[in-house]
């Protein structure tokens, strides 16, 4: 379970203001000019379209499949822009109700919906053709997740170890042969099945096999899965090497490559991706940049949940630029469409980080209102990870609050002791 909690302060951040970053002053940035009407409203328009959505996350070129909910079934969910008043943005995204902290939105009974983590990198899904290919780790089956909350780690890697002498037996028996592409899956099988045992390295030397193979083929959905496949996996061997800043660049470029030949959703994708990445560098205005153009691909798909991913980022990048007002309006527009999607865990990490965003604001009765509403949400669906931070938080703040009245006490106690 991923502790989605905004990052602390950096010191190193510059003191622009969030807003005023260009483009992003345009979608959520207050100002004086007043709305054009009604129609400037940006408001959420629901137009029955029988068949849209078969497949809510779909994609011609290596875009995200995700399981269709029952609440996007046969709707088509459109933001309808009038002209752009900053102003009216502002609204759209700061409306009365969100401000109201006990009347937060209660999630939607959805049962299918995929969740997708913030400040995780986004995958895209192998296309239809690539059949059998292994389970990624967060992904494992029954058997394998046995193994590994027992802790039986030997067991777990013979398991893989097994998988990959297959899988290089299968990739040299298809060149033998001249399968090219054949050859190409069992290269994406050995990507994933190093990625499962932590060898980042060794996955994507695999996937730089598949992504040449599919070059040679002319198959557009398998280069954007292998570009996508290669800038996670450097990413995240640069979590986990001395050489971060290299691999940092190389996840770069690769997901640009994704950029560059995807649909319209492996825009979005690659974009949300390089704005992580740019974030684990350290450099927030580049990221800030990259999530407000994910949004504006998420908004041009019409599609809810992208456009919760991409708000939920840009509310991640605003506080760690401390701009905690703006990261407010954002995590708080993310908090009501996940809510709407019905996705219980996004809607947890929402209200945890909207505590931790108060509490930094100095608006402690906020911020404990916020930690009780996310607390009651982990108890209900036994999520021990998030329960055990709001209490932690929760605390924190009374004592916090406990020691702030203490020390004004005695403060008004020396100050009257002094003028006797």
């Amino acid at each position: 379970m991923t502790k989605n909690i905004a990052p602390p302060p950096q010191s190193e951040a510059a003191k622009t203001c969030f807003q005023d970053l260009p483009p992003f002053k345009d979608i959520v940035s207050p100002s004086n000019e007043k709305p054009a009407g009604a129609k400037a409203k940006l408001a959420l328009k629901l137009e029955v379209r029988p068949g849209r959505h078969a497949s809510n996350l779909a994609g011609a070129e290596g875009s995200m499949h995700a399981k269709t909910s029952p609440l996007t079934q046969g709707v088509s969910f459109k933001f309808q822009p009038g002209p752009r008043s900053p102003q009216a943005m502002m609204k759209y995204f700061a409306d009365d109700t969100l401000t109201k902290i006990h009347h937060v939105p209660k999630p939607a009974p959805v049962d299918t919906y995929v969740h997708i983590k913030l400040n995780q990198p986004v995958r895209v899904y192998p296309p239809n053709y690539i059949i059998k290919a292994p389970e990624r780790e967060a992904e494992l089956t029954n058997q394998k997740k046995h193994l590994a909350d027992n802790n039986k780690i030997r067991e777990k890697e013979i398991l893989l170890r097994k998988e990959l002498s297959d899988y290089k037996k299968m990739a040299e028996a298809c060149r033998r042969e001249g399968r090219s592409k054949g050859e190409g899956h069992a290269y994406f099988c050995l990507g994933v099945t190093y990625d499962n045992i932590l060898d980042f390295e060794k996955a994507a030397v695999n996937y730089g096999k598949f992504a040449t193979i599919c070059d040679k083929l002319g198959d557009a959905a398998g280069q954007a899965l292998a570009q996508n496949c290669l800038g996670i996996s450097y990413f995240r061997a640069a979590e986990r090497t001395a050489s971060k800043r290299e691999n940092y660049k190389k996840s770069i470029l690769h997901h640009k490559n994704h950029n560059e030949i995807g649909d319209l959703h492996g825009k979005f994708i690659a974009h949300t991706n390089i704005g992580i990445v740019l974030q684990a560098m350290g450099d927030l205005t580049s990221a800030i940049k990259s999530h407000e153009h994910a949004l504006r691909y998420a908004i041009r798909i019409s599609d809810i949940q992208l456009q919760s991913i991409a708000v939920g980022h840009l509310g991640l990048s605003g506080c760690a630029h401390e701009d905690y007002s703006t990261a407010r309006v954002c995590m708080e527009r993310y908090l009501e469409l996940v809510s709407h999607l019905g996705d219980i865990e996004a809607r947890e990490s929402a209200l945890l980080h909207l505590g931790y965003i108060a509490k930094l604001q100095g608006e402690s009765k906020a911020a404990t209102a916020f930690y009780h509403q996310a607390l009651e949400s982990a108890q209900e669906t036994n999520n021990a990870d998030n329960v055990a931070i709001a209490k932690v938080q929760i605390g924190i703040i009374r004592g916090d609050m406990v020691i702030k009245n203490q020390m004004e006490t005695l403060a008004s106690a020396f100050a009257e002791a002094y003028t006797e």
